[in-house]
């Protein structure tokens, strides 16, 4: 299955652990050597003025990636 940055940004990330939605992937880290994703970044919480800290999560957290939502496990 390939699945295009354009169609992840759509989906709702959520935790499993919790049951929270994280909101929605603004960024990836990619290993620049091979270009694997190693990390996606959600925005996290507000920082008053400032905006938002952004969370990363580890890649190989994704339990299941659906039409919808993406699954974050431990």
């Amino acid at each position: 299955m390939t699945v295009r940055y354009s169609e992840l940004k759509k989906k709702d990330v959520l935790s499993l652990e919790t049951g929270k939605n994280l909101g929605r992937i603004n960024d990836l880290v990619i290993e620049e050597k091979n270009g694997k994703i190693l990390k996606i970044v959600v925005p996290g919480r507000k920082n008053g003025f400032l905006g938002c800290e952004n969370v990363e999560i580890d890649y190989s957290r994704i339990t299941k990636i659906g039409d919808d939502v993406i699954l974050i496990g431990k």
